[in-house]
C-alpha cells in the first residue's frame, strides 16, 4: 500500500489548484496557487520524470512510493512541494504555475510534453494558458509595466524550454515571410549528432493546416511574449542542449540586440559527466550549446553541483 505519510507541505503547496485548459485539441493540465495579486512576477515550471501531485502518486502508483531517502519520502517529486520550493525562491511572485507533462505513462515512468513538441505550437500553448489563468494580464501585448515571466524546467521538462528557444528564432526570421514559416522552419533536434541515442532523439511535429493558420495568426503575440514577458530562464539538470547553430546563432543576435538582459542559467549535475551509452551526449551538447553561447554574449551563466559525487557511478 501506499504509505501514510504527513507531509510537510507549506501555505503554497496546500493552496494549489489543479485546472484543466484546452487549447483548441491540445489539452494541459496545469497546477498553481496564487498568492500575492499585486505583483507582476510569474514563475513558470515544467517539470521531468516522475513528478506528480500527491493524489496523483496514489491513484496511479499506489503500491509503493518510488522514492524513499532513510525510509523517508523525498517529498520534492511532489507538485505540492514543487510550489513552496518556487515560493522559496521567488517569494514576491504572484503566482506559482507548473504545466504537466501531457503524455503520462504510470507503468515506464516517462512522460513526454507531446503538444510542446509540435512546430510553432509550444509559446503558443504558454501563452494561451497564461490568458486562461490570468485573464487580467498583458501577456503577450507590447505595454509598459508589463508581467514578467521566469521559466524554469528540470529533467526532461528542458526540452519545452529548447522548444520555446527555437521557435522564437524561427519567428522572428519569418516574420515578414510568415505564410513560409512551416516550409522554412529549423527544428533545433532535425539532424541530431551520432553521439545521441535514438531514445533522446526529439522529433518534432508539423502541425495540421488549420493549426498552421492559427500558429501564424499568433506570431506577432508570441514574439511579443518571448521578448516583454521573459525575464530569466533556468535550465535545471539538463539531458538535451540546442546544438543547431543556425538557431544558436540567431539566439545569440536575439540577446545581443535585447534592450533589457534575459538572465539564462544552466544549473548542471554530475549528469553531465555520464560516458554510458544513453547519456555521453550531455557533455557534447552542453559543450557546444556554451562555448558558442559564451563566446558571443554574457548573458549566460553555469554552475555546475555536487562535486562530492564526481567520482560515484551513476
Amino acid at each position: 500500500m501506499f504509505k501514510n505519510k504527513s507531509l510537510s507541505f507549506g501555505k503554497i503547496g496546500q493552496a494549489m489548484i489543479t485546472k484543466t485548459i484546452t487549447v483548441g485539441s491540445f489539452i494541459n493540465q496545469v497546477h498553481y496557487s496564487s498568492v500575492n495579486h499585486d505583483s507582476k512576477e510569474f514563475v513558470i515550471f515544467y517539470p521531468g520524470d516522475v513528478q506528480l501531485s500527491k493524489l496523483e502518486f496514489q491513484r496511479n502508483l499506489g503500491s509503493d512510493y518510488p522514492f524513499q531517502n532513510n525510509n523517508d519520502i523525498v517529498e520534492e517529486v511532489y507538485y505540492e512541494k514543487v510550489l513552496d520550493l518556487l515560493h522559496t525562491k521567488y517569494p514576491n511572485a504572484n503566482s506559482y504555475v507548473i504545466i504537466q507533462p501531457s503524455k503520462l505513462n504510470t507503468e515506464s515512468l516517462i512522460y513526454e510534453f507531446d503538444n510542446f513538441y509540435i512546430k510553432g505550437n509550444s509559446i503558443r500553448l504558454l501563452l494561451h494558458i497564461l490568458k486562461d489563468l490570468f485573464p487580467n494580464q498583458t501577456f503577450g501585448e507590447p505595454t509598459e509595466n508589463s508581467p514578467y515571466l521566469h521559466l524554469l524546467a528540470f529533467s526532461k521538462g528542458c526540452v519545452v524550454l529548447n522548444s520555446q528557444i527555437n521557435e522564437y528564432i524561427n519567428f522572428k526570421r519569418n516574420i515578414n515571410n510568415k505564410h513560409n514559416l512551416f516550409e522554412n522552419f529549423t527544428w533545433w533536434d532535425e539532424k541530431p549528432q551520432t553521439v545521441i541515442h535514438s531514445c533522446y532523439h526529439l522529433k518534432a511535429v508539423n502541425p495540421t493546416k488549420e493549426v498552421q493558420q492559427i500558429i501564424i495568426d499568433e506570431m506577432n503575440q508570441c514574439i511579443n511574449l518571448f521578448e516583454n514577458n521573459v525575464s530569466s530562464i533556468h535550465f535545471l539538470d539538463v539531458h538535451r542542449f540546442i546544438y543547431n547553430k543556425e538557431i544558436l546563432t540567431g539566439f545569440i543576435t536575439y540577446l545581443n540586440e535585447r534592450q533589457e538582459n534575459l538572465f539564462i542559467k544552466i544549473h548542471q549535475t554530475p549528469l553531465v559527466k555520464e560516458q554510458n551509452i544513453f547519456r555521453r551526449h550531455v557533455k557534447v551538447e552542453s559543450e557546444v550549446f556554451l562555448k558558442t553561447i559564451q563566446k558571443q554574449t554574457n548573458n549566460v551563466y553555469y554552475q555546475y553541483y555536487y562535486k562530492e559525487l564526481e567520482k560515484k557511478r551513476f
